[in-house]
């Protein structure tokens, strides 16, 4: 590895450090312990400034190939939110600080992410890195798991601040990269129990419910009867006997069995509306443009990646979606016809997954996870495997 692409590696696991563990952590530690509140956000523009400053000048040429579209996509939606900010701020009468706050994903984050996808392969062969997370998330579960058992129900009590969206994420995420480091089948099965336990307390329906279907599809690719055998049945456990024994908040598991849902039902009518507004702003899309129609009032939006469309317009998401699809069949390609089980193709595969599954059904687009996986396919088989 040369300079140039160790010092980007680094800056890559300063970021995913804080944003799939320190940031989730330390939130918690707000709402449940009641730790000063900081501005993480700081953080990850620091490193953001650092990446592009230090780029400008060390323009690596590998990193241009296969990856224009992703580049110029990103520069694009990035330049619209830009130009809407004398407008957004005037949706609501803190609309500055909203702004501000929804850039930090849709365009910091999003950026950062990109950036990761481009060391995914030095990111994941860092052992040392991987083994002190690895202790980390085990810590973290035990905290999620000790906490949740605490409470009446077996939830996390976030002090009525809803930040469980993005702690679920965060720790499927961080539990499919320990995942994938992990070499030994048992161990793998503890991650898996373990992680559905927390994402169970965690509150997120939509990050258990993607994170059990990528783990089908990792037992189903690791071909192992015993541990297959065993997680399915686990799955069967929890299915049949969670309302019984009264272990979660019914809430996790009312759309299995059917019955009323109130916030599926005010998704299902936020959809009614985005769909609705975005005839009228389909080409050209209207930025943060559902706070304006809802008069002040945030998360309105449609809750999948229609948002995208509603608030960049017509081309921008049909470029998005063109590349997400590509990419999609590439590494899925792989997955399905590739021996040789390299941990880097494998682990973009399943976070692919997990995003996506995220995205089609519950994510919006202030959702930056998926970025990573859009440089990182393009890079990894431009660079280091040679598909058709």
């Amino acid at each position: 590895m040369n300079q140039y692409s160790k010092i980007n590696t680094n800056l890559s696991l300063i970021f995913l450090f804080i944003i799939l563990l320190f940031a989730p952590f330390y939130k918690y530690c707000e709402n449940v312990l009641f730790f000063p509140r900081i501005n993480i956000s700081l953080l990850y523009i620091t490193i953001f400034l650092i990446l592009v400053l230090y780029n400008i000048y060390h323009i690596d040429k590998k990193t241009k190939e296969d990856l224009w579209s992703s580049f110029g996509l990103l520069l694009m939606i990035s330049l619209i939110q830009i130009i809407s900010y004398p407008w957004a701020i005037t949706y609501m009468h803190n609309g500055a600080h909203i702004y501000l706050t929804i850039i930090s994903k849709t365009i910091i984050q999003a950026w950062l992410f990109w950036f990761a996808g481009l060391y995914i392969v030095e990111i994941l062969n860092n052992d040392r890195f991987w083994k002190y997370m690895s202790f980390l998330w085990f810590a973290f579960v035990c905290i999620i798991i000790s906490n949740a058992m605490n409470n009446q129900s077996f939830l996390i009590v976030l002090n009525g601040n809803p930040i469980y969206l993005m702690l679920a994420d965060s720790f499927a995420m961080l539990s499919i990269f320990i995942l994938c480091k992990s070499k030994n089948y048992k161990i793998q099965l503890i991650i898996i129990i373990l992680s559905i336990i927390c994402l169970l307390a965690l509150w997120s329906r939509a990050a258990l419910y993607c994170y059990m279907l990528t783990m089908l599809l990792f037992l189903y690719k690791n071909r192992n009867i015993y541990i297959t055998i065993i997680s399915i049945i686990f799955f069967i456990f929890i299915y049949v006997n969670i309302d019984m024994l009264s272990l979660v908040d019914e809430r996790m598991t009312r759309l299995l069995y059917g019955t009323y849902d109130v916030s599926q039902n005010m998704r299902e009518d936020q959809l009614k509306e985005g769909i609705k507004d975005l005839k009228d702003v389909w080409i050209l899309g209207s930025f943060m443009g559902d706070i304006e129609q809802n008069f002040g009032s945030r998360g309105n939006y449609i809750h999948n990646y229609l948002s995208f469309w509603r608030q960049y317009g017509f081309i921008p998401f049909i470029i998005f979606v063109s590349i997400i699809v590509s990419r999609a069949y590439r590494i899925t390609k792989y997955w399905i016809f590739e021996e040789k089980e390299d941990i880097a193709p494998l682990f973009l595969f399943y976070f692919t997954i997990f995003c996506l599954s995220e995205i089609i059904i519950a994510r919006s687009f202030v959702f930056p996870y998926i970025w990573l996986s859009i440089s990182g396919i393009s890079f990894y088989f431009n660079n280091y495997k040679q598909v058709s």
